[in-house]
């Protein structure tokens, strides 16, 4: 009984510049992210209260290049799952 939610939420970001303070370094840096939460959330009654316990897994990527891609690149790492619950 209750209803049953499936999410997605993401955020692709691009980095062209590296900063020492308030001042841009020099260089020609580039690094790339793509970060991610697969949400299952199940709203319920349970003794009166709606209940909705949360399963949440992030997942991201970072790709380094230009003057910094001795840092490398990450591809598909996995976060630590997350488990939540609110009563209303």
């Amino acid at each position: 009984d209750g209803t049953t939610v499936f999410l997605f939420h993401g955020q692709y970001a691009q980095r062209d510049a590296l900063y020492v303070g308030d001042k841009k370094a020099e260089g020609d840096p580039k690094l790339e992210s793509t970060v991610g939460l697969f949400r299952f959330v199940h709203f319920t009654n349970f003794k009166g209260y709606v209940v909705e316990p949360q399963i949440i897994i992030p997942v991201g990527q970072l790709k380094a290049s230009k003057d910094i891609s001795s840092l490398g690149d990450s591809s598909g790492l996995l976060g630590d799952i997350i488990l939540a619950n609110t009563v209303l």
